[in-house]
């Protein structure tokens, strides 16, 4: 009998990160280094992290900002080299806006509406998530 090939399912936790302060929406996307893309911020979980506590680890570490988590989002699925990864989403509040200090993996950030994010986003799956949770979101 053969032997079976256990898949690991990776998973990740980020977030939708939601400035009002100006009277407009708008959410933090990040320039990834490694990639040369547009995202959301979003990260694997430390040992022992909930998916909660990395969703805001990883916005923090990828946006230099603190936020609160409003709700949570259906999570993405897809396959990176064809191993199945997840990722959980969550909205969250601006609690604190720090300047952001580019580092070795994050090469900037932006603050942009959810329009100009699925103009800018480099996954279609990121924009399609983007444009499903605001399109008839009234703040």
């Amino acid at each position: 009998m053969a032997k079976s090939k256990k898949t690991r399912i990776d998973v990740a936790a980020g977030g939708l990160i939601e400035d009002i302060s100006d009277g407009s929406l708008r959410i933090a996307i990040v320039k990834r280094f490694k990639y040369d893309d547009w995202s959301l911020p979003k990260g694997h979980l430390d040992r022992g992290e909930s998916i909660e506590e990395a969703a805001i680890r990883e916005v923090e570490e990828e946006t230099g900002c603190k936020g609160e988590i409003i709700s949570i989002i259906d999570p993405l699925s897809y396959l990176v080299r064809g191993q199945p990864k997840i990722v959980v989403y969550y909205r969250m509040a601006l609690v604190e806006r720090n300047p952001f200090k580019p580092d070795d993996e994050i090469a900037a950030v932006q603050w942009v509406t959810p329009d100009e994010a699925v103009e800018v986003m480099t996954y279609s799956i990121e924009r399609d998530l983007v444009s499903r949770i605001y399109r008839d979101s009234t703040l």
